[in-house]
């Protein structure tokens, strides 16, 4: 049995929702300190923020979940767009107008998939339910039938359950 190895500390639950998430960012900021020495990470950055063993992507993702990487990284993209589609989010983010992660996350997510150019949606995860990964795929028609929309420009957004 491998044991897992814990590499941060835990955010304590007294930290505000934007203290919190300025602790994830730093950290998304820095590629969650993922090769690098304990030594050769600056020790000015907060105890919070710093990791407390090294870092590898299998304890990584272990100990932060895939999930949670993916949505801080679209808050991250975000909050660092200079483009007026995100003017609104950066100001309810600097008024502090967010009460939960997942409202600030929400706003978030949909700006990132309709802007973002790495936004894959392919491979983007709709909802999860019951264990199951409900994912969007987008399918080009390639024949014409009856019940066939003709048009070969036409994409048609389908649901696919992943057991």
């Amino acid at each position: 049995m491998t044991n897992i190895v814990k590499v941060f500390h835990d955010i304590p639950r007294v930290k505000s929702l934007y203290d919190s998430l300025e602790i994830k960012l730093k950290r998304h900021e820095n590629n969650y300190f993922v090769g690098k020495s304990l030594d050769s990470i600056d020790q000015s950055l907060c105890v919070l923020v710093r990791p407390i063993a090294e870092v590898t992507s299998s304890n990584l993702s272990a100990t932060v979940s895939v999930d949670i990487q993916s949505k801080i990284r679209k808050i991250h993209w975000v909050l660092n767009c200079k483009e007026n589609f995100a003017e609104n989010v950066k100001r309810k983010y600097s008024e502090k107008q967010y009460t939960s992660f997942f409202d600030i996350y929400n706003d978030c997510k949909i700006i990132y998939q309709e802007h973002c150019p790495n936004y894959c949606e392919a491979k983007a995860t709709v909802s999860s339910e019951n264990g199951r990964r409900v994912h969007k795929k987008k399918t080009k028609e390639n024949e014409v039938g009856e019940n066939q929309i003709g048009d070969a420009n036409f994409y048609m957004l389908y649901m696919l359950v992943i057991v």
